[in-house]
């Protein structure tokens, strides 16, 4: 899942979980594997709201919202192995609320670059290598998180502004080589194709809009929700787009010609995302009431996992594994059958930031969740008892 859709599911989303005690989020016991904490990382002081893999899965990334510092971690041994730091916040949240914070990171995929949303007017692109920074100018006058590179590495986009008088983003991108503005556009989120050749767009109004993220052309106007609130997102070969809507239908698309190909319906209330499984054979749809995994193929139901889901944590889709938030644990399902498999359990409190290394990395299994303590915990699903 790429990083505007854990924006959107941790503000996101964007929005990262308060569960029902009679829901199967809370299923445990015999239905789940402990998973032993294998480390934590004490690099900050105060609240730690974002997290990344490197693409090999060696170094992890953090973003401190009072301390103002980015980490680099090794994962096996967790030395710390870099540090910059961006100028602090102009006014510190309340520890007790709940993040609304101004800051993310995301890798290149090359793994030679960080992107950084940080407080202020602009963002930036640090090269591990050589430590230096470039700015991407921004107009920005207010914060917002979600950055991310494209898949080829070409570009990056964010979330840059508020237009005045209008309750609109622009989403800016910029030339990753020369830091040069591309684009910006208007919408509510924004997500890369595969080739990184795209970009998906919720309006302000019901339709979706597909640009050239390299040129900045408007490709399609997807129409047919009939709410303002949107999500989208392409299909892992970049064939289809996929759409979630608060008007409880998600929606799938012809990413070539813009055409409708079909509509899910089964929610009984608002649609919040809906993304496929990294092989194209699963559909997860995450709503006020529940999240649903459904057939690709065919768009068959496969199961229901009830609950009201509270974006502010979160609600990650992996390879194999489904991750949400309860109450001093994390839970883990199935991502094709629904079926909980672990359990991972801390004493932190609030988890602001979770990431999930990726498979085939050197360090796959790994789970990193940050808290508001300054602290990174560490696990790996291999350690699960009885595996």
């Amino acid at each position: 899942m790429n990083k505007l859709e854990k924006w959107l599911l941790i503000s996101i989303a964007a929005a990262l979980v308060a569960v029902g005690a009679a829901s199967l989020l809370l299923r445990r016991g015999a239905d789940t594997a402990e998973v032993p904490l294998r480390a934590i990382l004490p690099g900050h002081t105060g609240r730690v709201i974002a997290l990344a893999f490197f693409p090999d899965g060696k170094t992890l990334v953090s973003a401190g919202m009072d301390d103002s510092l980015v980490h680099l971690w090794d994962v096996e041994s967790g030395h710390l192995l870099q540090t910059a730091r961006f100028p602090p916040a102009p006014v510190a949240a309340s520890s007790s609320s709940t993040p609304t914070s101004p800051i993310d990171v995301d890798v290149s995929p090359n793994g030679e670059t960080i992107a950084i949303s940080f407080a202020g007017g602009n963002y930036r692109l640090w090269n591990i290598s050589t430590g230096a920074l470039k700015t991407l100018k921004s107009t920005r006058r207010e914060d917002y998180p979600g950055i991310a590179f494209s898949p080829n590495g070409r570009t990056v986009a964010a979330i840059s502004d508020t237009p005045p008088y209008t309750p609109s983003y622009l989403i800016s991108i910029w030339d990753v080589e020369t830091g040069a503005l591309v684009q910006t556009t208007n919408g509510t989120s924004f997500t890369y194709s595969p080739d990184g050749k795209l970009l998906v767009c919720p309006s302000m109004d019901p339709t979706i809009k597909v640009w050239n993220a390299e040129t900045g052309a408007l490709i399609h106007t997807l129409r047919g929700h009939r709410s303002t609130k949107n999500f989208a997102a392409f299909s892992p070969d970049g064939k289809r787009i996929i759409s979630a809507s608060y008007d409880k239908t998600i929606k799938i698309w012809d990413a070539s010609t813009g055409a409708l190909i079909q509509t899910l319906q089964g929610h009984q209330g608002e649609v919040w995302s809906a993304m496929y499984s990294p092989d194209g054979k699963r559909i997860f749809s995450d709503g006020e009431r529940n999240a649903k995994i459904w057939d690709a193929a065919t768009g068959a139901l496969i199961h229901t996992i009830e609950g009201q889901i509270d974006h502010y944590v979160s609600d990650w889709f992996y390879v194999k594994y489904l991750v949400k938030e309860a109450q001093n644990a994390l839970d883990i399902w199935d991502a094709a059958t629904g079926a909980p498999l672990y359990t991972l359990r801390h004493s932190s409190g609030q988890i602001n930031a979770i990431a999930h290394s990726p498979d085939g990395s050197a360090t796959a299994g790994t789970i990193a969740a940050a808290d508001q303590n300054g602290e990174i915990l560490i696990w790996n699903l291999n350690d699960a008892a009885g595996d």
